[in-house]
């Protein structure tokens, strides 16, 4: 196994347990109050730091602050295209359909 094998593994290995502590903090939020951030949800999502998920970056050189979030979302798209799916095919229609209602569902 070459060392790309290894890193795209790892990345894979890295967005499944991402997308795990997404999941964890979802089932802490509370459903009735989305705009609050309870302890469970905080407990939850600061372990997306703990794993690498999200990584911050001081560059004492430039006097920047760097932000790494691609492993998040590669968890977040994970979880989100697996609800896409399945919603999809329980309603019997589309990827394209189920993306338009949500989309509605949040700007109608």
């Amino acid at each position: 196994m070459d060392e790309n094998e290894n890193e795209t593994e790892d990345g894979r290995a890295l967005a499944l347990l991402t997308a795990e502590i997404i999941l964890d903090g979802v089932r802490a939020a509370d459903p009735a109050d989305v705009t609050v951030i309870n302890d469970a949800m905080q407990l939850a999502f600061g372990r997306l730091f703990e794993i690498g998920a999200v990584e911050v970056v001081l560059d004492e050189s430039e006097g920047e602050i760097q932000l790494d979030v691609a492993p998040l979302l590669s968890g977040l798209t994970l979880v989100v295209d697996y609800l896409v799916d399945q919603l999809a095919r329980a309603e019997g229609a589309s990827r394209e359909e189920i993306i338009a209602d949500v989309r509605e569902a949040f700007t109608g």
